[in-house]
């Protein structure tokens, strides 16, 4: 079906965002920066981020989207008589069909709980891309370095509070 060919190309979507979207942040801050660079290059690193971007957005629009998947589930046939069971084809929810991607988190079925994938990509891109800033002076190590930090502590804020880990211990791996 094509929800499920929309899953597949989200996942597939997912996985070379979480690899390409960091890298691609980093090298475009560091084209976008540089003081030579002609503006083929200054284009062409501004598109590759705007297209790693895009697919990320794909994965956030489809991953946040309420959607269900068919999936044969046993049911009991008649409500007093739970021997009879027969399987069926019913509705089961994103939760329920993806929830190996949900490991410790303690109400997947939040919005912003099933966002952690795109949160976590961004995460990791905004990092890159800080990091790539040009570091002329100790002032602008230091910028760079209190600014890493705050964008690490706002990732951990949101596995902390947005998507908390069903025991603290947790947290902390």
């Amino acid at each position: 079906s094509s929800s499920t060919r929309r899953g597949w190309v989200a996942l597939a979507l997912a996985l070379l965002s979480s690899y390409f979207v960091p890298g691609v942040a980093a090298a475009a801050v560091m084209v976008l920066a540089a003081p030579d660079a002609d503006g083929a290059q200054m284009f062409a690193a501004a598109a590759a981020l705007v297209v790693s971007l895009a697919a990320l957005a794909y994965v956030g629009v489809f991953v946040l989207a309420s959607f269900a998947k068919y999936a044969v589930v046993s049911a009991p046939t008649s409500p007093g008589d739970p021997s009879s069971v027969a399987d069926v084809h019913a509705k089961v929810p994103f939760v329920a069909s993806f929830s190996v991607f949900f490991d410790g988190s303690t109400d997947a079925s939040r919005v912003v709980a099933r966002a952690f994938i795109v949160e976590e990509i961004a995460a990791m891109a905004i990092i890159a891309a800080i990091a790539a800033l040009p570091i002329a002076d100790a002032d602008a190590c230091l910028s760079v370095s209190l600014a890493v930090t705050a964008a690490a502590i706002a990732h951990v804020g949101y596995l902390a509070v947005i998507r908390p880990h069903a025991s603290a211990i947790d947290l902390a791996f």
